[in-house]
């Protein structure tokens, strides 16, 4: 049975309670790079691992209103659960257009607490593409997978302004990607200048001509995170001098030899991991953390060199 209060005892007087939820929660590396950056600038808070099965999701939000959180991270499946569930006050924070949240913080004052929420997912990429130099404008983009972390790229692209010459998406459900296209087209209309054509692909059979033309592949698919995984496409149709990013940080996918191969260049998301979790660190703390450190204690639980 979750028990909030027995994941928090012993620790320092006064520490601000931070943690992150999903289902299954398996070997999350946040408490690593957040609780690198907490040691680095000396603050009094903590950070843990907190495993919430479907059937103790209602439960956990009242927990989290009786210990109290100051805040904690979502992933799968409760991102877009949150919004509805109960949390007092909930709203989205000023300016934010996503229907998912994986950032979350308790605003307090002297006559009530109310929640706030974010998604971090989308701005996290754009951070860590800047950082490796490439420049998403007038690119021809493929983005593999329609689901979460999909939605949250694509829509960033709107919300932060990238203009790329256009953005096809392909997923399994082809209905799923057909509900990303509208949804994102709706958001852009509202200011035309941040508008960009989106389509979609329904048969994989029809990727090979896209593919060809393509700067920019992006893989929000789970598709990689096994060695044995069937791949979704045929890697003989990735054109030369391609950019891949893969959100799957662990290793270094099928897809990403296969484009290292052909004198491309294939960027893994470890980088996303880092600079999501900074966003979100900056909306609990109110200051930047660390970057740098949150990275290096990362790859050094994975021993991963950023390449």
């Amino acid at each position: 049975m979750l028990n909030l209060e027995h994941i928090f005892k012993d620790i320092p007087k006064g520490a601000k309670k931070l943690g992150v939820i999903g289902h299954p929660l398996g070997h999350t590396l946040s408490p690593i790079m957040h609780m690198a950056a907490v040691q680095s600038l000396g603050l009094n808070a903590v950070y843990k691992a907190i495993p919430v099965p479907p059937d103790e999701f209602d439960d956990f939000i009242k927990q989290a209103q009786d210990l109290p959180l100051d805040g904690f991270n979502v992933t799968v499946p409760y991102k877009e659960k949150i919004k509805a569930s109960g949390l007092p006050g909930f709203q989205a924070e000023a300016g934010e257009v996503m229907e998912s949240f994986n950032t979350v913080w308790r605003v307090a004052d002297k006559n009530k607490a109310e929640w706030r929420g974010a998604s971090t997912d989308g701005i996290g990429f754009l951070d860590d593409v800047k950082s490796y130099g490439v420049d998403l404008t007038g690119k021809k983009i493929v983005l593999l997978g329609a689901g979460g972390a999909a939605n949250s790229i694509v829509k960033a692209f709107c919300q932060y302004q990238v203009r790329p010459a256009d953005v096809v998406l392909f997923d399994s459900d082809a209905s799923r990607a057909m509900r990303l296209k509208e949804s994102c087209e709706n958001l852009c209309q509202a200011d035309k200048d941040k508008l960009f054509p989106v389509s979609v692909i329904r048969h994989v059979g029809d990727m090979k001509s896209i593919l060809q033309k393509a700067d920019v592949v992006i893989n929000a698919t789970p598709v990689g995170l096994k060695e044995n995984d069937r791949h979704l496409i045929d890697l003989s149709w990735l054109p030369k001098d391609l950019v891949l990013y893969d959100l799957i940080y662990h290793r270094q996918t099928e897809l990403m030899k296969a484009v290292a191969e052909k004198g491309g260049r294939a960027i893994g998301g470890l980088g996303m991991l880092v600079h999501q979790g900074a966003r979100s660190f900056e909306m609990w703390f109110g200051m930047k953390p660390p970057v740098d450190v949150m990275q290096k204690a990362l790859q050094e639980e994975l021993k991963i060199t950023r390449k």
